[in-house]
């Protein structure tokens, strides 16, 4: 048998990690991760992936017993009663709500990775203690019209020294 390369070792890498394959690519697939960093990578995540959807005890996670039957009963059936396009709306609306409530939850999660809300604080205690802001600031609190105000003489236009 002739080694494998990437391109032949692709498609098999997901079946591998799950303990799908005939001996014979099980060991050709392996020789390969054994020089393809990559590839192994590949093998890791689709392991990783299969973890998460195991339980406790080792197990993978199965459907319901008649649950393939029922979806293709269902799939089979000729159309529903009249109704369905109302319960197909309000399928559509619930699936829209939980792909944002989704997504809201990652941009969050990546925001809180990021230390974006970290920034918040220690920002607004520079800009208390900026000179230009302080002269912004104190220029709106007198209001329109008001004369500038006047540096002590200790003091330059910059702030004290």
């Amino acid at each position: 048998m002739e080694p494998m390369n990437c391109r032949s070792a692709k498609p098999l890498l997901s079946r591998y990690a799950d303990g799908e394959l005939s001996p014979v690519e099980a060991k050709g697939v392996r020789e390969h991760l054994i020089d393809c960093p990559r590839c192994r990578g590949v093998v890791s995540e689709v392991a990783s992936i299969r973890r998460f959807f195991e339980d406790g005890a080792g197990a993978a996670l199965r459907a319901p017993a008649g649950f393939a039957d029922r979806v293709a009963a269902a799939a089979l059936a000729g159309p529903r009663e009249e109704g369905s396009a109302r319960s197909t709306v309000r399928f559509a609306r619930r699936i829209a709500a939980i792909a944002a409530a989704i997504a809201l939850l990652a941009a969050g999660g990546i925001l809180v990775r990021s230390g974006a809300f970290d920034r918040g604080p220690a920002s607004l205690q520079a800009q208390e203690e900026d000179p230009v802001v302080k002269r912004i600031r104190e220029r709106f609190e007198r209001g329109p019209g008001a004369p500038p105000a006047v540096a002590h003489p200790a003091e330059g236009a910059d702030g004290p020294r």
